[in-house]
């Protein structure tokens, strides 16, 4: 696939105006923190000090609004929403919408994000951000178990976190891809706009802000140190524990994400999270969410079949119309008139519109291949191709008319 310019976090992309000009790419620093997370496995309570339950978070609905002996006393029904793969290509605010849509109409008590994402486009992560917030009256968790980049934000965009024993949160290191497909460093300007995007997202969410700049920046010292109702992330110093040093990236495995407050507890399955979140029981709905993303993934992978089927059959049609075309092809002339023959000028008009039919063929095939790339700029689909194959049937199509004028016919 063709690289193109573009913004991303942790994947290339389209290079845009504005927000579409940033990328934040997962770090090594992010794959390091992910291989030495926290082994311990099964349900675990969060560390002294930290949130315990939605009752410490601020406000998140309908559902927060019930408190959780309340909730105790039902069977309340959780709806899972699966972020798997990057954002903008197999993740899209389209059906992110449809899915919560489909919660809402479910009377879904519970909304799970299920996060397991190397991160996406800042553009389609805005648009979900954006989503997001047009549903407040559902109560929505992240189940977190990979959260890098641009997952990290949405993840953190959540008023509660639940994160996986062997999880990972963080890592999101900042730069933009060049025409050539070459990453290079995003200017002052932009990155500080991004910061304070993210940050205002963690802190509209109840989570630190200074997490974000952790994540983000390798100039920051972070330190832990405890409070009276749950741990205060601290910039520098030389007190309290320290969580990143300079010249870091700040990537949380689960035991950090909990002590640090950014998580309310860890959970080996989504399952076991309700005690978390003040459930006793629940029951997890349909997964409608699922066959949705499943749905659209067999179209991306559809449609990219088609394209290159499309193109293929386009470039094939133009070589079969250069070659049966009358340009080439050797005729009878008269020795003294230099006329072409009856039968000569019969073949030349054979081949004409012979070659004409191959040529008309071959921009269908173009067309069709051009709806799709624009159909679905998720997939980036290249059009250079496109546009230099029109090109050479242009030049085609020219120089047969300056034959045939040629040839006075």
């Amino acid at each position: 696939m063709l690289k193109r310019t573009g913004t991303m976090i942790h994947t290339s992309g389209q290079a845009r105006n504005g927000w579409d000009r940033c990328a934040i790419r997962l770090g090594l620093c992010a794959l390091v923190s992910l291989l030495s997370a926290g082994a311990c496995l099964g349900e675990t309570s969060p560390r002294k000090g930290v949130r315990a339950s939605p009752s410490t978070r601020p406000s998140t609905g309908r559902g927060a609004a019930t408190s959780a002996a309340k909730d105790s006393a039902k069977d309340l029904g959780y709806f899972v929403i699966p972020i798997k793969g990057r954002i903008g290509l197999y993740v899209t605010d389209d059906v992110f919408r449809q899915c919560l849509n489909l919660a809402r109409a479910r009377k879904a008590q519970v909304v799970i994000l299920h996060v397991d994402c190397p991160g996406g486009m800042i553009r389609d992560l805005g648009k979900m951000l954006k989503t997001l917030g047009s549903y407040k009256d559902l109560r929505i968790v992240a189940y977190v178990e990979r959260a890098s980049s641009a997952a990290a934000v949405l993840s953190m965009a959540c008023k509660e976190i639940v994160i996986s024993p062997t999880g990972m949160i963080g890592g999101l290191v900042v730069y933009k891809v060049t025409p050539e497909g070459t990453p290079e460093n995003l200017s002052e300007k932009w990155a500080s706009i991004l910061r304070a995007r993210f940050r205002s997202v963690a802190l509209n969410a109840g989570h630190e802000p200074l997490l974000v700049d952790g994540m983000m920046r390798t100039d920051v010292e972070l330190r832990l140190m405890e409070g009276s109702e749950r741990p205060r992330v601290v910039r520098g110093g030389d007190k309290g524990k320290l969580l990143k040093a300079e010249g870091k990236i700040l990537s949380l495995d689960a035991g950090q994400a909990v002590a640090c407050g950014l998580a309310i507890g860890q959970a080996k399955t989504v399952d076991r999270a309700n005690s978390l979140l003040g459930i006793e029981r629940w029951h997890r709905m349909p997964d409608i969410a699922k066959t949705v993303f499943a749905a659209w993934r067999s179209k991306l992978i559809s449609a990219n079949k088609q394209y290159r089927v499309a193109m293929s059959r386009g470039v094939s049609y133009y070589k079969s119309a250069a070659a049966a075309g009358p340009l080439d092809a050797k005729y009878d002339v008269h020795p003294k008139t230099g006329r072409m023959s009856a039968a000569a000028r019969k073949l030349w008009w054979y081949r004409a519109y012979r070659s004409a039919a191959l040529m008309k063929k071959a921009q269908e095939q173009l067309t069709m291949a051009g709806l799709l790339a624009e159909k679905y700029p998720q997939l980036k689909l290249p059009t250079e191709g496109i546009d230099e194959t029109r090109g050479k049937i242009k030049e085609l199509k020219e120089a047969i008319q300056a034959d045939r004028k040629a040839r006075g016919l």
